[in-house]
């Protein structure tokens, strides 16, 4: 049988509280009989004593009359022997002419001591207790006796008062546990009812607890651990659709080059083709060649990078020396389309990976040559505290806003047919983001279709600027 957690916060409490008032109650009648059993007993001591003292002296049967009365009015039980011989032992009314008086606990133990007293069963009365005492003189005998029940009519009394306080005790204590209980539970039902609905697959719910308590704190846990894992979702949904995206622009990237392969490959082997249709048909499938290797290459430096197998090697160098070694491959191509191509800076140290750096400045300058068809193109190199700002502006075409957000993803291209024409692979501004990313900056852009465009990051002057650079 599964019994909730209310229930059994609520019956936990009740049998600790009912255990407690229980037990309070049964020593408090224990402690009650107790004390009014001694109080009893040093009250029977006092009247033996005063009978023992104020007992007539004269004969028997005036010793018998003056205990008859007496009994009457403390209705007690008493008897008086002397010179061992029993003068009177009367209760109420009744003269007692049963033997044995020498024999009852209370007197044998009179051998021994001035005092004694007992509690026994007596046929027809119930428990009784005894007092007796002895003179000094071992001449006279008392002995008063009352029964046990008179003495503790107000403990019965005081019992069932006691116990109705107890049940009522009892069903307020299950009245304040089950609030009580119902308090602490709710939050937990409400964290539980949330949790399934989240498991169920609404990760956009959120469990509303407003108690400032360790359960408000673990409804706050689930709600965050809920929008985390719906984040991770919606980012795992986005890598398998960039995924997607990424294999159908491979294979039609991979399958242009390798059916122009094929076409040439299947001319060379034509017997009609002149030398000079041969070699040009060479150069062609040369081409296409070098543009598989090209986007194979491309591929492999963007794997290593995502998944960190490429190490960067860092190290202090003079930045401008670098951005001229790179200009000078690229100028005759610049110059070859009337731009100018500035690039004067001073010299400038920086903290980061050279081989890298020099990528990432070839494919900056290297589109902005390609996309610009006239003006001028600006490498520069802004000193901004412990930090370098690296920029490669152009007065080209210019992009447009929709593709901004978008022209750092792998093989997506501006312009299709002039990029696959000029034989760029779609991988290079991915490959800038990634090793930008690597040394801990951001690559940024500005464009305006007509305006031309602006690209640039930061990098660190030493290695302790390399915190907090962004």
């Amino acid at each position: 049988m599964r019994i909730g957690i209310r229930a059994r916060i609520t019956l936990t409490f009740l049998a600790l509280v009912g255990l407690g008032i229980l037990s309070t109650g049964a020593y408090t009648i224990l402690v009650l009989r107790r004390n009014i059993t001694e109080q009893a007993l040093r009250r029977l001591h006092q009247e033996a004593a005063w009978v023992l003292v104020e007992s007539p002296r004269w004969d028997p049967e005036s010793i018998r009359q003056w205990a008859r009365s007496l009994s009457l009015q403390l209705d007690r039980r008493i008897t008086i022997a002397v010179s061992g011989q029993v003068l009177v032992d009367v209760y109420r009314r009744a003269e007692l002419q049963e033997g044995g008086v020498f024999e009852a606990p209370e007197v044998r133990a009179l051998r021994e001591g001035l005092s004694a007293h007992s509690r026994r069963e007596e046929p027809g009365w119930g428990p009784m207790i005894y007092v007796a005492l002895r003179a000094r003189d071992q001449d006279r005998i008392v002995r008063i006796g009352m029964p046990e029940r008179e003495l503790f009519v107000l403990v019965q009394q005081m019992r069932w008062v006691i116990y109705s306080g107890m049940l009522f005790s009892l069903l307020l204590t299950a009245l304040a546990s089950w609030i009580v209980s119902n308090r602490v539970t709710e939050p937990i039902r409400q964290i539980a009812r949330g949790a399934r609905t989240i498991a169920e697959g609404d990760l956009a719910h959120r469990i509303v607890v407003r108690q400032r308590t360790e359960l408000g704190d673990l409804a706050e846990d689930v709600n965050r651990m809920a929008e985390r894992l719906r984040s991770q979702i919606q980012e795992l949904r986005r890598l398998a659709q960039l995924q997607n995206e990424f294999l159908g622009n491979v294979s039609h990237e991979v399958k242009n080059p390798l059916f122009a392969l094929q076409g040439y490959v299947e001319a060379l082997a034509s017997e009609t083709l002149s030398e000079e249709q041969r070699r040009e048909f060479a150069r062609r499938a040369l081409r296409n060649v070098e543009r598989l290797n090209r986007l194979f290459s491309d591929l492999i430096e963007i794997s290593r990078l995502e998944y960190r197998e490429d190490v960067l090697h860092r190290e202090l160098f003079d930045l401008q020396e670098l951005v001229r070694e790179v200009v000078e491959t690229i100028l005759p191509r610049a110059q070859a389309k009337g731009l100018e191509l500035h690039y004067d800076n001073p010299p400038t140290l920086v903290y980061a990976d050279r081989l890298r750096m020099q990528q990432v400045l070839v494919n900056l300058i290297e589109n902005a040559v390609a996309y610009t068809d006239a003006g001028h193109i600006w490498v520069r190199l802004l000193r901004r505290g412990e930090r370098v700002i690296v920029e490669v502006e152009d007065t080209g075409r210019g992009i447009a806003p929709e593709h901004l957000p978008r022209i750092f993803d792998r093989f997506y291209r501006v312009d299709k047919a002039r990029s696959r024409r000029e034989g760029g692979t779609g991988l290079g501004l991915s490959i800038v983001k990634k090793i930008v990313e690597a040394h801990g900056s951001r690559v940024e852009v500005w464009s305006r279709p007509g305006q031309g465009s602006r690209f640039w990051f930061a990098l660190p002057t030493r290695p302790e600027a390399e915190e907090g650079q962004g």
